[in-house]
This record gives structure tokens, sequence and C-alpha cells, in this order.
């Protein structure tokens, strides 16, 4: 069975911010799972939210131009599984929220928590491990320990 592993929005910033000190670790996760067969999850929230951040000016994001950004959503998704709003995901949202007591800006993450629940994805990369480290049943990879995932890497230590 192949591994399902979701991608934070931020994972997918760094991937094409070149300036950023997390680009290079980013790339080489994302690179390294994908050959080693891992898929690679996003949600449409993930999509809008890098949208938001792309078309930001600089400091506080990338700077770049809708043209260019919309080229980069078409390459998205066709190298990661855009995965839908699975059955009951409204109910699994308020669960997560209830179950962990998330509020203000971190429902959003808790709503991409109930997806990858719904689809059974129960790992997520990304860089903020607090926005998910309440939620249960979520696991949360940082980037530099993608090896980690890898069956192989996993027994020849």
């Amino acid at each position: 069975m192949t591994l399902r592993l979701f991608v934070d929005t931020n994972v997918l910033i760094y991937s094409r911010d070149e300036a950023s000190v997390f680009h290079e670790i980013v790339s080489e996760a994302l690179h390294g799972l994908v050959n080693g067969g891992v898929e690679l999850c996003i949600h449409n929230q993930v999509l809008r939210e890098y949208v938001a951040v792309a078309t930001r000016p600089r400091p506080r994001g990338l700077g770049a131009g809708l043209e260019q950004v919309l080229n980069e959503l078409k390459e998205f998704e066709g190298f990661y599984k855009v995965l839908p709003d699975p059955g009951g995901v409204w109910e699994l949202w308020k669960q997560n929220i209830k179950d962990s007591g998330i509020t203000g800006l971190q429902v959003h993450d808790a709503f991409l928590a109930a997806v990858m629940k719904g689809h059974k994805v129960d790992t997520i990369l990304t860089l903020n491990v607090k926005d998910f480290e309440s939620i249960d049943g979520i696991e949360v990879v940082l980037p530099q320990e993608w090896r980690s995932l890898m069956p192989d890497d996993n027994e020849s230590e």
C-alpha cells in the first residue's frame, strides 16, 4: 500500500521561495518522498492559502504576479493529489475543534486535519508543528525528518 502524506501550505510556499532558508530542505524532502513512492496530497484550501501568500508583497509574501501563480497552481495540480472534501468533513471539523479546543486562525488547520481524517491520511509534512500537535490522530513530520517515513531507511537504522 502506498504511503499518503498531506502537505501543508508552508511547505508549498518554501518550495517556491528560493530566498528562504527552508527552500533547500523542503525541496529535498518533496523530491525524496516522491522518488520513494510516497503519494503527496493537498486540498484546495492549501491552494487558496498558497495564492494568498504568493501574491502578497514581500516580505510577508512572495510578491508573485497572478499569472505566474495561476501557472504554479497548474503545476501543483499535476504534482500533488488534490483531495476533494470527503463526506462528513463538516462534522469531522467540528469534532476536531471541540476535542482540541482550537480557536482563531487555527480552525483552518483543524479543517485540513478533518480532510485528512476523511481520506485516512494521518501524517502531515509541515514546518508549523504547533498548528497540528493538539489534533488527535494527526502525526506531524518536519521536512528535515522526511527520511523517517521511508521504509528502507527505517530498516537500516
